[in-house]
């Protein structure tokens, strides 16, 4: 009999706002039987969030650490000691991130499959790559969807870049979104898959008839989503 499967990712944003949220719950109600998701918000930190968001670092105290938020996704509430980007410049602290995290991680999985799990750990950032130390015998997966080594105008970030080329030689598996991030990152990465994004299902589906401002805009209109920024050099 396999052992159950769970996939724990680890948000780059707070659940509530995190903009790739509704492709993780299409995902968790596709999986098979014997896979569960397991979405690990951003964790309460002692650097930043006490001072930064004081309302949810109290909050946290009573707040359950994990609990369903669609079929087959539960999201989870952990503690670590210090933020991704504050790690970034101190990378020494990470393996003590790590033994912080670990604990948190293991009981919750425990909660959703008791009987020994496999456990893929699942990141969106090169700041994100000490989680691996938490689930050490796990598969880690790294979803690139965005240029992380240069500022939105096309400067380039210091040490950006060779944190993220390690991170490529060590995740188990990397997808890219776009054609340009996998001709950069193709040579680097142990396994590497184009996986470009989706197309909501609200969009293949007749509008409501709702009233709204934009209706008031004369037709022909033009709508954009996205992010704009120079090329790359």
């Amino acid at each position: 009999m396999l052992n159950h499967t769970v996939i724990i990712v680890h948000l780059s944003r707070p659940w509530a706002i995190f903009h790739r949220r509704h492709m993780l719950i299409a995902l968790a109600r596709a999986l098979p039987d014997g896979v569960t998701m397991l979405c690990v918000d951003r964790p309460i930190t002692l650097d930043v969030t006490w001072w930064c968001h004081p309302s949810r670092f109290f909050r946290s105290v009573w707040r359950s650490p994990c609990r369903p938020e669609a079929p087959n996704l539960y999201v989870a509430n952990v503690r670590t000691l210090l933020h991704d980007l504050t790690l970034f410049r101190i990378p020494w602290m990470s393996r003590l991130n790590a033994m912080t995290l670990s604990p948190q991680l293991r009981r919750i999985v425990r909660g959703l499959a008791p009987q020994n799990p496999r456990v893929i750990q699942w990141i969106y950032r090169p700041e994100q790559s000490w989680v691996r130390h938490a689930v050490p015998e796990g598969k880690l997966v790294y979803e690139c969807y965005d240029e992380y080594s240069c500022t939105p105008d096309g400067k380039p970030l210091q040490g950006v870049w060779k944190n993220e080329t390690q991170l490529l030689q060590t995740a188990d598996l990397t997808f890219v979104t776009t054609t340009s991030l996998l001709a950069r990152r193709r040579g680097l990465a142990r396994a590497i898959r184009l996986l470009p994004n989706g197309i909501p299902d609200f969009f293949l589906e007749e509008p409501p008839l709702l009233t709204d401002p934009i209706d008031e805009i004369p037709r022909p209109r033009v709508g954009y989503v996205g992010v704009i920024r120079r090329p790359m050099n």
